[in-house]
């Protein structure tokens, strides 16, 4: 396995100034037709180190879940769930998260709007692809969180693009930020239909807690 951590300049489709620079770490194995998966995490504002050592790669942190009590320094070790078995993964923080930032004359908060974020995120594949020759490898974009607000628009964008879209991965979906009742002061909706998930979270919460002396 090949592990590459570096930047790669995003460049704008039309006039091919480049946008930001993009940090990414990429596990790869030899065949240009391996799937390829692009992982991001959301907040908005979050770097995706979240789903690097928490999720699919060839190392992760020990999180001691569900305790809270985790013990520094935290443990790294092989991951038996990765997926670098079946596909290459990359992994790539947004614009003004982690190490990527945005290139004068562009600001990192030219990128902060739905449209401007999916958009530089497209481009960074669209190059990554270009400069790695993956054009044959099937394409999946990995989106938490927030990143799955990104996902669906980056999807659109890349089709529009006539980039290659074999699958989207939406974890911890926010789509309809309206749908949470606690999202907006005044709230724009009750929170009478989410008290029985609530209510179901704190108790689980609860059970796996340990008791206070």
């Amino acid at each position: 396995i090949a592990a590459i951590a570096g930047h790669l300049d995003a460049r704008d489709p039309r006039s091919g100034a480049t946008e930001a620079s993009m940090f990414y770490v990429a596990y790869t194995q030899p065949g240009a037709a391996r799937p390829l998966v692009f992982f991001f995490n959301g907040g908005p504002g979050s770097a995706t180190v979240w789903l690097h050592l928490g999720s699919f790669a060839p190392r992760r942190i020990v999180t001691s879940a569900p305790s809270l009590a985790v013990p520094q320094p935290f443990q790294l070790v092989d991951n038996a769930e990765t997926l670098v078995d079946v596909a290459d993964l990359v992994f790539v923080d947004a614009v003004g998260t982690g190490y990527s930032t945005a290139v004068a004359p562009y600001r990192n908060s030219s990128f902060w709007s739905v449209d401007a974020d999916a958009a530089v995120m497209r481009d960074f594949i669209a190059r990554y692809v270009a400069v790695n020759q993956r054009q044959a490898s099937p394409t999946f974009v990995f989106g938490e969180s927030y990143g799955t607000t990104r996902a669906a628009v980056l999807a659109e964008l890349m089709l529009a693009a006539g980039m290659r879209l074999d699958g989207v991965v939406l974890l911890s979906s926010v789509l309809d930020y309206n749908s949470n009742c606690d999202m907006f002061l005044p709230a724009t909706q009750s929170c009478e239909g989410n008290l029985p998930s609530y209510g179901m979270v704190g108790a689980w919460f609860a059970k796996t807690q340990p008791v206070p002396s």
